[in-house]
């Protein structure tokens, strides 16, 4: 390998941490910019499929992931009165694919990633307000005044990213059609499951259930509106309750036992797939290449699988403008396929139609098993080799 090169992340999120972790092992210096003045123990959950636990086994964390997180057992896909439409034994998915689908904390995991990085590696309170490259670097300059430079940059600063918005001025923000609250709360009851990942499917809206561990539960509801509609933003609990209060258990359960300040708020945004990522020393990863609905839960684990890819032709090829070209090669096509699949499935499932949605609950209670399979299949056998 040639002598270590000093690579810059912008960005301390889960792909930009993971990214840090891979370029350490490959022997590379590596610093993390975080705009945030502190990670703060607030967020949501997030559910870690397959083909995630598959890249923390690569780097020995998959048995840290688990031990942090919530194994689930079972998916299902309910109606909101609670039939159930779609069920999966996820216990089978692990035997065939080797890994769990972990739900953890986002706080607890990048707690975990972060330890997993050298001293000193993040620095927080660096918001970048602009970036160069030359032949031999790039250099970074924040809004307090400080600069970073670099060998190269790996851009991983998420859905509204500055250096996407530097390299593609085109590129644009999709507004998928529906805004969503997350929340946490502590959940203790006897019939609940607390290996059982959930979503209820009603007309126009959504609610997901997914348990973490030590009796809290990360949930989300989501609901067809305006883009930025100021009635969304001032929902409370009460208004929260109008729409789900007649839902199935746990649904209003879970909404009366979270605390106000632990919801949180925001559209469901993504970026249409770009055919190209980076350009000289510098690309992208993460949501700032490719964010995607939630539809499927592939955001983060797609994140993850950059990192392990970049960390790997980084390896193969050396500290070179070819290991980022042939990192965005082996990633761009598969993410394309997830964000326009996943954007299709939000369509479907926030059908308002009752005759459409009463079809679509058919169908999806006669879809046999196979092709459900399928579909795991491609996303949880993942080909890791570079």
């Amino acid at each position: 390998m040639n002598q270590p090169s000093s690579y810059l992340i912008l960005g301390g999120g889960i792909a930009g941490l993971m990214a840090a972790h891979t370029l350490q092992q490959a022997g590379h210096q590596v610093k993390v910019f975080e705009s945030a003045k502190a990670y703060l123990p607030l967020g949501a959950g997030i559910a870690l499929s397959s083909n995630a636990l598959k890249v923390f086994s690569e780097y020995s964390m998959s048995d840290l992931i688990i031990d942090a997180g919530n194994v689930c057992h079972t998916l299902q896909i309910k109606s909101q009165r609670g039939r159930v439409l779609s069920s999966i034994d996820m216990q089978q998915m692990a035997q065939r694919y080797g890994h769990p689908m972990v739900t953890i904390h986002r706080a607890d995991l990048h707690k975990l990633l972060m330890e997993q990085l050298q001293p000193d590696t993040v620095q927080l309170d660096r918001h970048c307000v602009s970036m160069k490259q030359g032949k031999n670097g790039v250099s970074l300059v924040f809004d307090n005044g400080k600069t970073a430079s670099g060998q190269f940059l790996i851009a991983a600063d998420g859905l509204h990213s500055q250096i996407r918005k530097q390299l593609h001025p085109d590129s644009k923000l999709r507004y998928a059609g529906y805004t969503c609250w997350r929340g946490v709360c502590n959940f203790e009851n006897a019939r609940f499951n607390s290996h059982l990942n959930s979503e209820s499917w009603g007309w126009g809206e959504r609610f997901g259930v997914f348990p973490l561990n030590n009796n809290q539960v990360y949930w989300f509801m989501v609901k067809n509106a305006p883009y930025k509609d100021p009635l969304m933003s001032a929902f409370d609990k009460d208004k929260m309750l109008q729409v789900f209060g007649n839902w199935h258990d746990p649904v209003p359960q879970l909404i009366e036992a979270t605390e106000e300040t632990n919801i949180l708020w925001h559209d469901i945004l993504d970026i249409r797939p770009l055919k190209t990522w980076g350009t000289g020393r510098v690309t992208l990863i993460g949501d700032a290449a490719h964010a995607v609905t939630p539809n499927m839960g592939q955001g983060a684990c797609q994140g993850l699988e950059d990192a392990l890819f970049l960390g790997k032709c980084v390896e193969k090829y050396g500290a070179t403008e070819e290991a980022l070209r042939q990192y965005e090669n082996l990633r761009i096509g598969r993410t394309t396929k997830i964000i326009e699949d996943s954007w299709k499935m939000g369509k479907i499932a926030h059908w308002e139609n009752p005759v459409m949605t009463f079809f679509r609950n058919w169908g999806m209670k006669l879809t046999p098993s196979f092709m459900t399979k399928k579909q795991f299949d491609w996303l949880c056998n993942v080909d890791l080799t570079v």
